[in-house]
């Protein structure tokens, strides 16, 4: 069992619409994706909400009764206590004089109606990334997140089960760490080091992945960020691509599963019995691409499908990966219509003794 941590930072968004239904679709889609959600009918409630909360970005209707939505920009821009906050238009206007008018209010941005939800979210996480990194630009702090906030730790993520070899611990090389970002969306990080005197801290690593997960990451990003802190140049001198991880992030809710695998072992998924995908490695390493984000594999996962992962040390007294990954599949295949817990149990049993290893760790995500 893992003990998964939450977002160090989950951020609020402010709806302001007087369309009841544009508020509850939104409110939907931002909460299933693990936002927290605040909403006001008009202009005025919404400004007094602003005041008040200093959410991190503002969804604002430009057609309301009252006080229109450009009036109630303009207003949020003259108050000092939130004019900083970033404002995405929501509009049916799309001619280029209302977007002039709403850029001159002081919007970031529009999004057109109806609503495409995946639009919705990339847009939101655009630029709450811009206004972060300008905080923290602007701000001129010298100590990271990961120093100045404790570890939110979560409750029990269903679906997953790690099997850990006994002398895993002692190691200090392989870690199995997880993320619950909100109800049906969680990640997992399956994490080693390669070189020989490199020695890994656990509550570093989780304190990382803290940082960098949240609505407002997509998994490429993540994997960047934790590599980059953990072990990218001129941050752990000298550790420079010498781990490997597994980033597997699961969203139930849509049923869609995203895999990086930063030069680890190959992923298997599997629908079905008999049907077997390979997620083979993208990158030599963490922190391979320095500041670019590595590639990432994105494929449909429904229910009774079930992700294989496990660190290279776990198969290590096989005569190469490719022989451990078949005897990986074998037991996948024998193990389709056993429960989670029992077939990871067997299937890390099973390899630990035919690889006469005792090392390294293995992992079940099950949709």
């Amino acid at each position: 069992m893992i003990n998964p941590v939450s977002p160090i930072h989950i951020p609020q968004v402010l709806i302001i619409d007087d369309e009841k239904y544009n508020i509850e679709f939104l409110k939907i889609v931002l909460t299933q994706s693990g936002y927290q959600v605040e909403s006001a009918r008009n202009g005025a409630e919404g400004r007094r909400k602003a005041s008040k909360l200093r959410p991190d970005l503002i969804l604002l209707d430009i057609m309301m009764p009252g006080e229109s939505g450009f009036e109630t920009c303009a207003l949020l821009k003259q108050d000092q206590s939130v004019c900083e906050i970033p404002i995405i238009f929501l509009t049916a206007l799309d001619d280029t004089k209302n977007i002039r008018r709403g850029l001159d209010a002081g919007a970031a941005d529009f999004i057109a109606k109806p609503f495409e939800y995946r639009e919705v979210l990339n847009r939101i996480r655009i630029h709450l990334k811009i206004t972060f990194g300008d905080k923290f630009f602007f701000s001129g702090a010298k100590t990271s997140e990961q120093e100045a906030y404790p570890v939110p730790t979560a409750e029990k993520i269903e679906g997953i089960c790690v099997f850990n070899g006994r002398d895993f611990e002692e190691s200090q090389k392989s870690f199995c760490e997880g993320a619950l970002i909100s109800g049906g969306i969680e990640s997992l990080l399956l994490l080693e080091t390669l070189k020989p005197d490199s020695l890994l801290d656990r509550e570093e690593i989780r304190k990382t992945l803290a940082v960098n997960s949240g609505p407002h990451f997509v998994p490429s990003e993540s994997m960047r960020n934790i590599g980059l802190s953990l072990f990218g140049p001129g941050i752990s001198k000298g550790k420079e691509h010498h781990a490997e991880a597994i980033l597997a992030h699961i969203d139930r809710n849509n049923e869609l599963a995203t895999v990086v695998n930063s030069g680890g072992p190959p992923v298997i998924h599997q629908s079905g019995d008999t049907d077997f995908t390979f997620i083979e490695p993208q990158t030599a390493g963490m922190a391979a691409t320095g500041l670019g984000l590595p590639p990432c594999s994105s494929f449909e996962f429904r229910r009774g499908d079930r992700l294989f992962l496990c660190t290279r040390s776990a198969l290590a007294g096989f005569e190469n990966i490719a022989e451990g990954i078949v005897h990986l599949q074998n037991g996948a295949a024998a193990s389709s219509g056993v429960d989670l817990h029992t077939a990871c149990e067997a299937m890390g049993k099973t390899v630990s003794a035919m690889a006469g290893r005792d090392k390294g760790q293995f992992a079940i995500i099950q949709g």
